[in-house]
């Protein structure tokens, strides 16, 4: 169970129907679209491996049969741009994700740098199914790299009148139900929320810290995410109108 969500303008105006090899030396830090942006589709990113499947490579990926420097962007059907590749010789060195909540409300939910292919600096969320007659969403999971390590991850799952919280990073520290007990102290309790007052302790599928609160009253419940949205940043979550 578990990006950050940040606002943003997205800039559509500039509809370029192919893209030259030139990169600027600005980072692009939201979605909008360059004038040496181009499709993805006009890459060769898509591979087919000895099984017949089609699936993205990340290296040498080539336009015009040279090694690609620069960006390519997706849209969806709003013409919104969710996507964008940051390549360098070939290689992909950035991935920029977002996703549309609901409505027309949109969050960015990957922001990760790689170096050969790894996770480097950055961070990737995932969001809560949205189904009919819910009333909101919330980011489900976030993970967060720091000089190619794990820094932090977690997951919140909350529906009905329970709210549950997994740990498994905390500031760097990979934490699971074995590393988190001491024989003589007992169990290690900085991964509980204060948010999370009266939660009990389990032991997760993954051997996660997962604490959940249940009979949470109505009044409580909203008041209780938003709790969460300071303690647990970047964590939040939308309520459909």
């Amino acid at each position: 169970m578990k990006i950050r969500n940040l606002t943003f303008a997205v800039c559509t105006s500039l509809l370029i129907a192919s893209c030259t090899d030139k990169k600027s030396n600005e980072q692009t830090e939201t979605l909008s679209k360059s004038a040496s942006d181009c499709n993805c589709s006009e890459l060769n990113l898509i591979q087919t491996n000895a099984f017949g499947e089609h699936l993205e490579d990340w290296k040498n990926v080539k336009k015009g049969g040279e090694l690609y420097t620069g960006d390519c962007i997706e849209k969806d059907e709003n013409d919104t741009i969710i996507r964008k590749l940051e390549f360098k010789n070939g290689w992909v060195v950035r991935e920029l994700r977002k996703e549309n909540v609901f409505d027309d409300i949109y969050t960015i939910i990957k922001d990760m740098r790689y170096k050969q292919l790894q996770k480097d600096k950055g961070f990737s969320m995932g969001l809560s199914l949205f189904m009919a007659g819910d009333k909101f969403r919330h980011i489900l999971s976030y993970e967060e790299y720091k000089n190619g390590n794990l820094y932090d991850k977690w997951s919140v799952g909350a529906s009905g009148k329970s709210i549950s919280v997994s740990r498994y990073a905390i500031k760097g520290d990979i934490i699971n139900w074995w590393s988190e007990q001491d024989s003589i102290s007992g169990t290690n309790m900085r991964s509980k929320l204060k948010c999370l007052k009266d939660a009990e302790l389990f032991k997760g599928l993954e051997n996660e810290m997962e604490w959940t609160e249940n009979n949470i009253q109505d009044d409580e419940f909203y008041q209780t995410l938003n709790c969460l949205k300071d303690e647990l940043k970047p964590f939040n979550y939308w309520k459909v109108k």
